[in-house]
């Protein structure tokens, strides 16, 4: 009897400690730093729109605009509503922020797509060694990652922008899903995704092979030990003010693509008036005449409709060639501080799930590269 205690005993230890292990085992190491970027992706995404949305309205707005929307000043002088005192600051903050719970939301998911998918494109372009600089293998890697992530951000981007529009006609951002959807269909949504690839897919590519370089250039010369936060800060701002730069004329086009039809229910048709003998008359906001309503109603019907291709022509045709580098200052103002902030916020994420430089899988962060 002694025996076949000792035996029932020893089954059911090594049961229990199989079972045991089976749990703690639940995820290999490569599925946990693929969560742990995932995961630190998504808290680098909402940080960095959050945080330079008030900058991102003023590009949009910019752009939207016919002719380019005025100066930085002028167009920031438009948020700012009339009042006196706190009711006017409120007011200013709101206009400056509406749209950012569409953006909060949004960015979450699509950057977590975004950085997992970098992760595993990288290693398998030949770029996981941490000892080798790859910027073509992260330049793929960045390619990949966009096309995915952009299917989950155009939407949200979509309603973003509508929101951000001075005198925009929607309560919020689910007022605005819904009569976007009851209005011009599903693929009101999705008519800028081939424009936003092809403005993306240089970005990310400029983004993230610039990233990677300066960030070993700049190792290098500091004589550190350890890649800091001063080094990952100042290689995401070069990097995000280059790829800006780079890419404002297609940003401009998917700007116009994505709200054109929504500008002639904000500020035009509010501001037509005639009297009685149907002249043009201003009455305290601007009026625009009525066969010039009708006209901008035909290029916004036509626009909703048209290729990228198309509208860049109507663009340059109808406002000149600058016009597609409306909002360039304020859109290098937003990419440089938010690069900075997405890059060092996903970095100190990583770092704080234990993606480090022993992961053996080679989807971990060493220190001179992404």
């Amino acid at each position: 009897d002694r025996k076949m205690r000792a035996i029932s005993e020893t089954s059911s230890s090594s049961v229990m400690a199989s079972s045991s292990e089976g749990v703690v085992s639940a995820h290999s190491p490569a599925e946990s730093v693929f969560y742990a970027h995932m995961a630190s992706g998504a808290l680098a995404g909402a940080a960095e729109h959050t945080a330079m949305f008030p900058v991102d309205t003023i590009k949009t707005r910019m752009q939207a605009a016919a002719g380019g929307g005025g100066t930085y000043v002028d167009t920031m002088r438009s948020v700012v509503r009339g009042g006196s005192g706190v009711s006017r600051a409120l007011a200013s903050v709101r206009g400056l922020y509406r749209g950012v719970s569409a953006a909060g939301l949004g960015a979450g998911p699509a950057h977590a797509v975004y950085f997992a998918t970098y992760e595993k494109c990288k290693v398998a372009f030949g770029g996981g060694n941490v000892n080798e600089h790859a910027p073509l293998a992260h330049a793929m890697a960045g390619v990949c990652a966009t096309v995915l992530a952009d299917g989950f951000q155009n939407p949200v981007d979509t309603v973003k922008q509508r929101l951000q529009l001075q005198g925009s006609p929607y309560k919020g951002a689910l007022d605005c899903v819904a009569k976007t959807f009851r209005t011009e269909g599903v693929r009101a949504f999705y008519r800028s995704y081939p424009t936003t690839l092809a403005m993306n897919v240089p970005f990310t590519a400029i983004h993230f092979s610039t990233y990677e370089s300066a960030k070993t250039a700049l190792f290098k010369a500091s004589e550190a030990e350890k890649e800091g936060f001063a080094v990952q800060f100042a290689a995401g701002g070069i990097a995000g003010g280059l790829a800006a730069a780079a890419t404002t004329p297609m940003d401009v086009i998917k700007t116009r693509m994505q709200t054109q039809c929504v500008l002639l229910d904000c500020d035009v048709a509010k501001t037509v008036e005639t009297t009685y003998n149907s002249v043009c008359t201003v009455r305290g906001a601007p009026k625009i005449c009525p066969q010039e309503l009708a006209a901008q109603r035909a290029r916004a019907e036509s626009m909703a409709s048209a290729s990228a291709l198309s509208v860049a022509r109507a663009i340059v045709r109808e406002e000149g060639l600058m016009a597609l580098t409306s909002g360039m200052g304020a859109r290098v103002l937003f990419h440089i501080p938010a690069a900075a902030i997405c890059w060092t916020t996903y970095e100190a994420a990583k770092r704080t799930f234990g993606c480090g430089d022993d992961d053996d899988d080679g989807g971990g962060f060493g220190p001179h590269h992404h």
